[in-house]
């Protein structure tokens, strides 16, 4: 009896994950044939979303392409995107977050909103995805938010492109 219904949970646990695994689909396993301009501009539109959101004058420091690498072995192009802007006042800041995880919805990536730990009075709310580390890809997006200061930043998914080329140009 008891070999019988635990056969039936692995086989209902087993069903679950692999029809979990068929209908869940990320950004990443969407986008498998981006050349590098369209990862870089894929990543910009995020981060300009959470800018304009934020609002105020900002602070760049991209970097330029690395080279990465693809599924199969061949090498692509990856970038780093990094700003930094004026803080925003803690009774803005709800609405803020709601647009930024709103603009990043419609571009199919689900913020995960996280509240950091005091120091020194400030408290800093991140947005990110994917939760934590990077897709498969490489790819992610975060956002940092306190009274004192914002950044916005991430990395471009592992796409076509040769960086030494690219940054050559």
């Amino acid at each position: 009896m008891i070999g019988r219904v635990a056969r039936s949970i692995v086989l209902a646990a087993t069903l679950s994950i692999v029809v979990a695994g068929c209908v869940t689909t990320t950004p990443s396993e969407r986008e498998t044939t981006m050349d590098h301009v369209e990862a870089k501009a894929e990543l910009a539109t995020l981060l300009e979303a959470a800018q304009n959101a934020i609002g105020g004058e900002w602070e760049g420091s991209d970097t330029g392409a690395r080279a990465c690498g693809l599924p199969g072995g061949d090498e692509g192009a990856a970038y780093g995107l990094n700003r930094r802007g004026a803080g925003v006042e803690q009774a803005q800041q709800q609405a803020v977050i709601d647009a930024i995880v709103a603009a990043w919805a419609d571009n199919d990536v689900d913020a995960v909103v996280t509240t950091k730990p005091e120091v020194n009075d400030v408290v800093v709310t991140q947005l990110r995805y994917p939760a934590s580390g990077v897709e498969a890809d490489g790819f992610y997006a975060e956002v940092w938010i306190s009274w004192r200061a914002s950044s916005v930043s991430g990395q471009t998914r592992c796409a076509s492109g040769d960086a030494a080329e690219i940054n050559a140009s």
